[in-house]
């Protein structure tokens, strides 16, 4: 499935970054910058893919400007078509590699708490063969 989103781009002089909006999503301030403008569309589609992963579609944000919508100095519209298939697939990798790191710290943990309770009654040379 295919969505258009309006995201706004400002270049900031002073630093040289461009800061993205999604002037659609209630409560949006800036969401994401980077160094590129290129880049800059790229964080868009992904801040936007991690906020509509977990809702119903029926409750997407508008994809539309209110009419009285106007862009300040320094600052661009550009309409983001993502592919959420795309997108969403994406997020699921991220989630299952957290998954995947959390449990690998939950089973080091667990087996360095093992090795903790029975380090004093081990032999050097059983702590040797840890190693």
């Amino acid at each position: 499935m295919n969505i258009v989103y309006p995201v706004v781009i400002e270049k900031n002089k002073e630093d040289n970054v461009f800061y993205v909006t999604l002037p659609t999503f209630e409560d949006r301030e800036m969401v994401t910058y980077a160094s590129t403008y290129g880049k800059a569309v790229v964080y868009a589609e992904e801040v936007i893919s991690l906020l509509l992963y977990d809702i119903p579609i029926e409750e997407y944000p508008s994809t539309t400007l209110d009419k009285d919508f106007k862009l300040k100095e320094n600052e661009s519209l550009v309409y983001v078509d993502m592919d959420l298939d795309y997108h969403f697939s994406q997020v699921i990798d991220l989630e299952n590699k957290v998954n995947a790191l959390k449990e690998a710290e939950r089973i080091s943990e667990e087996r360095g708490k093992m090795v903790e309770v029975e380090y004093e009654k081990m032999t050097k040379e059983e702590i040797r063969e840890l190693f």
